[in-house]
């Protein structure tokens, strides 16, 4: 697997993983490489207490037989989740997408990462934030719809940074996390130039 972030100047993510190594020692020694003006990388690292946590036996066992159904049940937390994010910021969604369809979405572009193939599946928290990230992308959804997601997005971003410990994130929401800040530092650079080249 390697992931190549969309680069950026002054933001440099680069997540490689892959080659011949074994699940275990790709996972194990991840950490977050960010080159960033904006961020120390020690006080970043500080905020998280990653855990390098697999399915156990029961899990895999119980994932094979009932894998359509915890997937269903998943998603719908997931959805409900963002569906409060909407009613907290008076938001019916771009294009009248609905929570489930965006989650759906989020899930068809990272089918791996969420279906549990890689041993472990993102918290709740990581996938509705990676769910609202894709639509900062450059895409046709409009600015005044982007605004309000990067409105959103900003609030599970603190939540992440705040409270980064508390949720004993795995290696699946480390690699997330990634891209849910740097869709959100892009676009809030882009945002910030686009106001100087207007004399902001």
């Amino acid at each position: 697997m390697e992931e190549t972030l969309r680069p950026y100047k002054n933001v440099g993510w680069n997540i490689a993983v892959g080659g011949d190594r074994d699940f275990k020692e790709r996972f194990q020694s991840k950490k977050f490489n960010i080159t960033n003006k904006f961020i120390d990388q020690d006080r970043f690292e500080s905020k998280f207490l990653l855990v390098n946590k697999n399915f156990t036996s029961l899990n895999l066992f119980c994932r094979t037989i009932f894998k359509p159904l915890i997937n269903h049940w998943r998603k719908s937390n997931q959805a409900v989740i963002l569906s409060n994010l909407f009613k907290t910021y008076y938001f019916t969604g771009a294009d009248n997408l609905q929570p489930i369809e965006l989650i759906q979405q989020a899930w068809n572009t990272k089918e791996n990462v969420f279906q549990g193939d890689w041993r472990a599946t993102p918290h709740d928290l990581t996938a509705v934030g990676f769910a609202i990230a894709l639509q900062l992308q450059p895409i046709t959804i409009g600015l005044a719809d982007k605004l309000k997601y990067a409105t959103m997005l900003g609030n599970i971003v603190e939540q992440i940074m705040v409270n980064g410990k508390l949720f004993q994130f795995n290696q699946i929401d480390a690699l997330l996390i990634e891209l849910i800040f740097e869709e959100y530092l892009v676009f809030n650079i882009e945002q910030n130039e686009a106001l100087k080249r207007l004399g902001f």
